[in-house]
C-alpha cells in the first residue's frame, strides 16, 4: 500500500457521503469533504492500526449512511452497548475502526 493511499480511498469516498476535496502535493495524502467539514487522510509505511482507539463521527442521516456503507460492501457492525444511542463501527481500508453515531438518538 505504500504510496497508494489516495488510490485506495477514491473508490470508497462516496460510501460515507464524503467527496474528495483535493489531493495534496504528497502522494500518500488525500482530503475529503463532508458538508463544511474536511478530513485529511494520510498513509504511513510502518503503520499499525490501534486495537481500541478510534475516532467517532456524528452523522445526521444515520440510516442513509448505514445503507451506503452496506451497499459499498463494507462490514457494518452495530453496537447497542449504550442505551438510547444508535452507533455502528466500520473499518477503513487499513483496518482502523471508525465509529458513526446517530445525532438523532434512537
Amino acid at each position: 500500500m505504500r504510496g497508494g493511499g489516495a488510490q485506495i480511498l477514491r473508490p470508497r469516498s462516496g460510501a460515507g457521503g464524503a467527496s474528495e476535496a483535493r489531493l495534496t502535493s504528497r502522494p500518500r495524502r488525500v482530503w475529503f469533504r463532508c458538508g463544511a467539514q474536511q478530513l485529511p487522510i494520510g498513509v504511513e509505511g510502518s503503520f499499525r492500526p490501534a486495537e481500541k482507539a478510534h475516532p467517532a463521527f456524528r452523522v445526521g442521516d444515520y440510516e442513509a449512511v448505514r445503507a451506503r456503507l452496506t451497499a459499498a460492501g463494507l462490514e457494518v457492525r452495530d453496537d447497542d452497548a449504550i442505551p438510547g444511542v444508535r452507533r455502528l463501527y466500520v473499518d477503513d481500508p487499513w483496518g482502523n475502526r471508525l465509529e458513526l453515531v446517530d445525532i438523532g438518538g434512537s
